[in-house]
Protein backbone atom coordinates (compact mmCIF):
# COMPACT_ATOMS: atom_id res chain seq x y z
CA UNK A 1 0.00 0.00 0.00
CA UNK A 2 1.20 3.51 -1.01
CA UNK A 3 1.07 6.15 1.57
CA UNK A 4 1.61 9.71 1.25
CA UNK A 5 2.80 12.15 3.89
CA UNK A 6 -0.09 13.88 5.64
CA UNK A 7 -0.58 16.99 3.51
CA UNK A 8 -1.05 14.69 0.67
CA UNK A 9 1.65 16.49 -1.52
CA UNK A 10 3.85 14.43 -3.74
CA UNK A 11 7.85 15.26 -4.36
CA UNK A 12 9.91 16.26 -1.70
CA UNK A 13 7.75 15.29 1.36
CA UNK A 14 8.14 12.04 3.40
CA UNK A 15 6.29 8.89 1.13
CA UNK A 16 6.69 4.96 1.97
CA UNK A 17 5.21 1.87 0.50
CA UNK A 18 4.23 -0.27 2.99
Amino acid sequence: MKNQNISGTIGAETRYDC
